[in-house]
């Protein structure tokens, strides 16, 4: 373990940071040597790791009509014959949704998109809904789990847009 307390600060602002070994010195009782790093050194490799870090710590926080955005321009960007296979390929996840969650909402018309994230192999990586809905989150926790064709790129997003009116279902 590592301490890192500061030992003075410069006329910049930032100086020499004293590090410490181990837990207060060695197994003998000895003093625990010391050395000094250069206070600017170290913020650069913080700051440095931050900027690292900070894509993965956000990712999580996209919101639902970020996600949606994405998923509209992934899907703009594909060819007719690519937007064909994505469409069969999300057919299965729309059915195995459907019949394991419809017994949530019922004969009543619904409205709602669930967007997911995919890798390189087609896994679903995250997903966003529209809705707080029991029916839209049933639906969300099957296409979590789904696997489609492998995207053009990665991470592809795509939205799966489910409609029930009093007339039918439409996607």
């Amino acid at each position: 373990m590592v301490i890192l307390p500061l030992q003075t600060w410069g006329k910049q602002g930032y100086g020499p940071i004293l590090a410490r070994g181990g837990l207060g010195g060695y197994a003998d009782g000895g003093a625990a040597e010391s050395q000094v790093y250069e206070g600017g050194a170290m913020v650069k490799i913080c700051l440095l790791v931050l900027l690292i870090a900070a894509p993965a710590a956000f990712a999580g926080d996209m919101t639902f009509a970020n996600a949606k955005a994405l998923a509209d321009r992934d899907e703009d960007s594909l060819s007719g014959a690519q937007k064909q296979a994505l469409v069969q390929a999300q057919a299965p996840v729309v059915q195995a949704a459907l019949s394991s969650c419809l017994t949530v909402n019922g004969p009543k018309p619904f409205s709602f998109v669930v967007v997911v994230e995919l890798d390189s192999t087609g896994s679903v990586r995250g997903t966003w809904r529209s809705d707080e809905t029991k029916l839209a989150g049933c639906f969300q926790s099957v296409a979590a789990k789904a696997t489609l064709n492998s995207p053009p790129r990665s991470p592809f997003y795509s939205s799966f847009e489910m409609s029930v009116s009093a007339d039918g279902v439409s996607q």
